[in-house]
């Protein structure tokens, strides 16, 4: 995985997110995620809280239009310190419970950090394939 435990590439994301690789480019490309939730200076990389909004993004495009899901992110991207948060956003008569999503990347995350282990042999990074089911 990514040398910083809280940054990840865009496969990682992806992975973590529950989305393509293509759908985690597309969140920079089409400015949904505000900036401060990734960096594309030498190549992108994603902070952690970032894929619980991809997550939402994605998850609730068929109860949500596009700018209503971008406004949400927006604002709850705004919480100084998402790990302790309630992750629950109010935007006047709409209230969106970010706990589903944030819980769906948390078990994806730690599966995907399960699976990454180094190499004993060469001291690369390889992945083991872990049985669905099993963490």
């Amino acid at each position: 995985m990514n040398a910083r435990p809280d940054t990840f590439t865009p496969a990682e994301a992806a992975v973590i997110a529950g989305v393509s690789v293509r759908d985690v480019h597309r969140m920079i490309d089409e400015h949904i995620l505000p900036d401060r939730l990734f960096d594309s200076k030498e190549s992108r990389s994603f902070k952690s809280q970032a894929c619980v909004f991809i997550s939402f993004y994605f998850g609730a495009a068929d109860r949500l239009t596009a700018e209503e899901r971008q406004r949400t992110i927006v604002l709850a991207s705004k919480v100084a310190d998402w790990s302790k948060a309630k992750k629950i956003v109010q935007d006047d008569f709409l209230t969106i419970d970010f706990a589903s999503f944030s819980r769906g990347v948390e078990e994806r995350l730690g599966r995907l950090r399960y699976a990454a282990v180094l190499d004993p042999a060469g001291g690369r990074c390889c992945v083991r394939l872990v049985p669905e089911g099993h963490s």
